[in-house]
């Protein structure tokens, strides 16, 4: 059976605004799941359930906005495919008079039978364990049980062998609050106004190479830890639990593993700060990439889809293509009243700036302030030698227009997309044009 990758674009519907981004295959009935998958066309939301990877990857991206209690919700995925496992889905639900968008992203492992299932089902059982309360609480006891079911639903299909690691975040827009819950290590970090520079890990990784929790409570239950042996005879690769294998300890479905293998999820509430990007991606990504190089891409990268991108690309540079890869972004900002590029992280840079000194042996000092941009604007007390930049025209001129005539959005958005820094010191003539000293200041139109 011939199959392919379908992405479809972002689509608002009737209803609820739902993101989905998954397999796709020719019509006909899903063997694993029965008629109920059948389709009479190929598009998306069909089954390739169990069906081998026969194409190289490709990499797609997709992005929306959302505009959300005086906010904006922007959204940016990214996947390549190697094994057609991972799935992922994003929906905007109302809970209890709460807008709540929900992000759900699966790795799947032994067949997509497990991941496509939580991919259509998953978000159905949160809604209905929620019952009409979005509280934390709620919310919380609202993921549990619908790891539980879905496990439960997953073993239950008839020669169904398939499981995946799941991670679920729930957004609540009225509240500001995420509560996000994950059993493997499909993880996801937390990007906030306060330390831009410092993500934190709102999921747990449940690999048994990452965990000695995990191990422990394996052991006691009657598990074996080792590795697989290769093809010359000698063990290799990660730590696994053997019945079964698996290299984590939690996960959906696996029905052939003993039922030491949990699928109670690590459970966890954050108050979102005002600015935030949230970042979930499969395993196939974090296997590359270290999260000091994450970090750093974030920080030079203006919208959600070109984060995701970049992450996806360097991650298959350093590592090669060895896995399916998933990446989420979710980013919350002011609204832009001018363009729509709006920076990934211009709202964070409105309050944390870097002034680099650079002297002509090429020497750095790097450190961080601030409002010093709001301070000088404020204080019209730029430096004499500083001018704006319109367009790709940078004047030799070192005169200023009167700073009453720039808004501070104008002020900081005066730089074309690619030619940073908004000011910049005259040219020093004894190093050879190399600027003796300047002023980073991102571009950016979100600003409160």
């Amino acid at each position: 059976m011939k199959r392919w990758a379908l992405y479809p674009p972002f689509h608002a519907l009737a209803g609820p605004l739902m993101i989905a981004t998954h397999m796709a295959r020719q019509s006909g009935e899903c063997a694993a799941l029965g008629s109920s998958y059948a389709n009479a066309k190929v598009e998306a939301g069909n089954c390739d359930a169990n069906i081998p990877s026969t194409r190289g990857s490709t990499l797609t991206a997709s992005s929306t906005s959302l505009p959300t209690m005086g906010m904006q919700i922007e959204l940016g995925t990214a996947v390549r495919v190697k094994k057609g496992e991972d799935m992922h889905s994003v929906r905007r639900e109302v809970i209890g008079g709460e807008r709540v968008l929900l992000v759900m992203v699966a790795d799947g492992h032994g067949g997509n039978v497990a991941s496509m299932y939580c991919r259509d089902r998953l978000f159905d059982l949160f809604i209905e364990t929620a019952g009409g309360d979005a509280s934390s609480s709620s919310l919380q006891e609202a993921g549990r049980d619908a790891f539980r079911r879905a496990h439960a639903e997953v073993r239950a299909i008839r020669g169904c062998t398939a499981g995946c690691t799941l991670t679920l975040c729930a957004v609540n827009e009225h509240r500001g609050e995420l509560t996000c819950c994950n059993a493997g290590d499909t993880l996801a970090y937390i990007f906030s106004s306060e330390q831009p520079d410092a993500p934190e890990l709102v999921s747990e990784d449940h690999r048994l190479d990452h965990c000695e929790s995990e191990c422990a409570r394996l052991k006691a239950l009657g598990g074996r830890l080792g590795k697989a042996v290769g093809q010359d005879g000698l063990p290799g690769g990660p730590k696994r639990v053997f019945p079964g294998g698996l290299a984590v300890a939690r996960g959906i479905g696996d029905a052939d593993c003993a039922d030491f293998v949990s699928c109670e999820p690590a459970v966890t509430t954050r108050t979102l700060p005002k600015h935030f990007v949230i970042l979930v991606a499969t395993d196939g990504l974090w296997d590359g990439p270290t999260l000091e190089q994450v970090t750093k891409i974030a920080l030079k990268t203006r919208q959600p889809e070109a984060f995701a991108k970049k992450l996806l690309k360097l991650s298959v540079k350093l590592r090669g293509l060895f896995d399916d890869m998933t990446c989420v972004v979710i980013q919350r900002t002011p609204p832009s009243s001018g363009s729509s590029t709006v920076g990934i992280w211009g709202p964070v840079f409105d309050s944390w700036q870097t002034f680099r000194s650079e002297s002509s042996s090429n020497n750095s000092v790097r450190t961080t302030y601030r409002e010093e941009v709001h301070d000088r604007f404020r204080s019209a007390s730029l430096p004499a030698s500083a001018s704006p930049v319109h367009g790709h025209q940078r004047p030799r001129s070192t005169s200023l227009p009167p700073i009453g005539s720039y808004s501070l959005a104008e002020f900081l958005n005066i730089c074309p997309e690619d030619t940073p820094p908004c000011l910049d010191s005259a040219t020093d003539q004894q190093s050879k044009g190399k600027r003796s000293t300047k002023l980073l200041i991102r571009p950016f139109t979100a600003l409160t």
